[in-house]
């Protein structure tokens, strides 16, 4: 399924085939992997971003959302117009609280405005040097 995976990106059977197969190993790790290798040939395909998040949620262990808010902050590093990125930001942050430990949802606000503005800035500013 690699392989396949690699060749045919955008194909929708690939993706929801490996849903299967994970589901069946119960051996979710590796497909973040997978999926980050991904994303560095084709940044912003629908698929792999949507199979990401299901891998993230159906499964929903600790271990697989560590790390998650660093993973997407690169990937808005390396493109800030990528709105796929935005949209898993938005995911991780808001419908999954990888920040559990933070319940104040003023507070977050608060903190992803901040976290726009300066990465939106930051863009702005290398735009005119």
């Amino acid at each position: 399924m690699d392989e396949l995976g690699i060749a045919f990106l955008k194909n929708y059977q690939v993706w929801h085939h490996r849903r299967l197969l994970v589901t069946a190993t119960q051996k979710p790790a590796p497909e973040l992997l997978f999926a980050a290798n991904v994303l560095e040939r084709d940044s912003k395909n629908y698929h792999t971003w949507a199979y990401r998040q299901w891998v993230l949620a159906h499964f929903n262990q600790p271990s697989l959302w560590q790390g998650e808010l660093d993973f997407v902050d690169n990937m808005l590093t390396e493109d800030i117009r990528n709105n796929s990125a935005w949209h898993h930001r938005f995911f991780v942050v808001w419908l999954n609280g990888v920040r559990a430990d933070e319940e104040d949802r003023e507070e977050v606000l608060r903190r992803e405005l901040a976290y726009v503005t300066a990465e939106l800035l930051m863009h702005v500013c290398d735009l005119i040097h």
